[in-house]
């Protein structure tokens, strides 16, 4: 049952922030993952041209890496379309950024595969990967800045490439929930004009506030149900709520016993975690919440891959994958049914 907290402090907790609203309105996950998402694209860009220069894929098949990486109803789709702009750093002679030709996605990634050298080693490099603040005009995107290294050669000159600084802008659009699609929308040299603030200004804009409420009179676990403009936005068994700003609209705060289901992550745990495993072994892993759930293995706070998919239960067995060894690995179990509920394990290491 839902009951307001109590009317001596708050019988309903309103607030509004007068500012610009966001058409979409994203919240802090919805930044993580879209930033994280975009990282993530610039490293499979990074990926695409490694496999176009490689000399153990054939040409036709190259041809059809490069369609798919533009046209509409392909998995491996990276940008919008093959009309994309991408200023052209193909030619090694043009160390400097004002030098510029635009060129469709379309054609610079036929010319890549033309004028540039193939071999069975990467030769593209993508570094210092930066991202800017999420803005929204006609579309939400974001800016990524990254170095571009070329170790290959270009067939008509015979120059080494230098690196090159380039800023790609990536349109953002929801799915649903906090599933996001990303696309590629241009591709640019730095310039130091319209990026250096956005990409490095020490200034830390306030991009979020904290709202707090008095905890609840009632013994138990508390789930905390918060309500925009009368829709249900999120629960949460915490006393505050991150808010993104820009903002405008109420919000409303009702409490209620929690499901089993939504106690919170901290008070559940691994059993029987060992400190260390050994690769190629075959171990038991136990965990406190009970299915079904999508277990992860993490290095370093970075995702490594999907140990399995959904796991019905609150067990199952791992033979350790020979390709892993070090120290600060974590499992991490998730729900399924409500994501917001997961388990971070102690860290291990796997000799």
């Amino acid at each position: 049952m839902l009951k307001f907290l109590p009317g001596s402090i708050f019988c309903i907790m309103q607030f509004c922030i007068q500012t610009t609203c966001f058409s979409q309105n994203i919240n802090q996950e919805d930044i993580r993952e879209i930033k994280f998402s975009g990282q993530q694209l610039i490293k499979e860009y990074e990926q695409l041209l490694n496999l176009i220069s490689n000399s153990d894929v054939g040409y036709a098949k190259q041809g059809e890496i490069i369609k798919s990486s533009y046209l509409d109803g392909f998995g491996q789709q990276l940008f919008k379309s093959g009309e994309v702009v991408v200023e052209n750093n193909l030619n090694p002679s043009w160390a400097k950024e004002d030098k510029i030709k635009d060129l469709s996605v379309a054609d610079y990634l036929n010319k890549f595969n033309l004028f540039y050298s193939k071999s069975d080693q990467n030769s593209v490099i993508f570094q210092n990967i930066k991202t800017t603040p999420i803005r929204q005009e006609d579309y939400i995107y974001l800016e990524i800045y990254y170095e571009s290294i070329f170790k290959g050669r270009h067939l008509n000159y015979n120059l080494p490439y230098q690196m090159t600084r380039r800023v790609a802008t990536i349109e953002a659009q929801r799915l649903s929930g906090t599933s996001w699609d990303l696309k590629i929308v241009s591709l640019v040299f730095f310039d130091s004009k319209k990026h250096q603030q956005a990409l490095f200004d020490k200034r830390k804009p306030i991009n979020e506030i904290t709202i707090n409420w008095p905890k609840a009179a009632q013994e138990g676990d508390i789930m905390y149900e918060i309500y925009n403009d009368g829709k249900l936005i999120t629960t949460t068994p915490d006393t505050s709520i991150v808010v993104n700003l820009p903002y405008q609209n109420s919000i409303q705060v009702f409490y209620r016993e929690a499901e089993p289901s939504e106690i919170p992550s901290s008070k559940r745990d691994f059993n029987q975690l060992q400190h260390s495993y050994k690769a190629g072994k075959t171990y038991g892993i136990q965990w406190d919440y009970f299915g079904p759930v999508r277990l992860e293995i993490f290095q370093y706070n970075n995702l490594l891959e999907e140990v399995y998919q959904e796991v019905s239960g609150n067990s199952t067995i791992w033979e350790v994958p020979r390709k892993y060894k070090g120290q600060n690995y974590q499992f991490k179990v998730t729900s399924i049914d409500s994501p917001h509920v997961s388990i971070l394990s102690e860290a291990f290491s796997i000799e």
